[in-house]
């Protein structure tokens, strides 16, 4: 099962990444110039096509906001770096994740064997996690572009 995740979620996110940051971004971004309302734009939609999601039955209101924030903070990451390759990395690792070690049940990786199980999980601290982790992400990625364009 790890071979399947290995080579087809990073092909999954990857064609997202290329339609929110690679096209939407852009075409979007002939309209709206200023980068952070760009970036809520786009992270409202891509959160808002993931609201299908499983995972919303369980708090629709937190795992709604990580959904957007996560496509908020994509965007924002692809504008400061004028890449997509960070966030089609980062996206494709989250997801990867996920798959191997951690899912439950009630999950869009359902029940995929993974090295853990949760039985619950708590929205409110998944989104605080998002938060933590992508804002980490978006300081190193912005300092490694700038140190790198030197």
């Amino acid at each position: 099962m790890v071979i399947f995740v290995i080579f087809l979620v990073p092909i999954q996110t990857t064609s997202e990444e290329l339609f929110f940051r690679g096209f939407l971004l852009q075409w979007i971004g002939k309209l709206v110039k200023q980068p952070i309302l760009l970036s809520i734009i786009v992270g409202f939609i891509f959160g808002a096509l993931h609201f299908g999601n499983p995972e919303m039955s369980n708090s629709a209101l937190w795992v709604g906001l990580d959904y957007v924030f996560t496509g908020f903070m994509l965007s924002y990451i692809t504008i400061r770096t004028n890449s997509a390759e960070f966030t089609i990395g980062a996206h494709a690792a989250n997801n990867m994740f996920f798959c191997i070690f951690l899912t439950y049940e009630n999950s869009v990786y359902g029940n995929l064997p993974s090295l853990l199980a949760l039985i619950d999980v708590n929205g409110m601290l998944s989104t605080i996690y998002s938060i933590i982790t992508y804002t980490l992400f978006f300081i190193i990625a912005v300092h490694y572009h700038k140190k790198k364009c030197r």
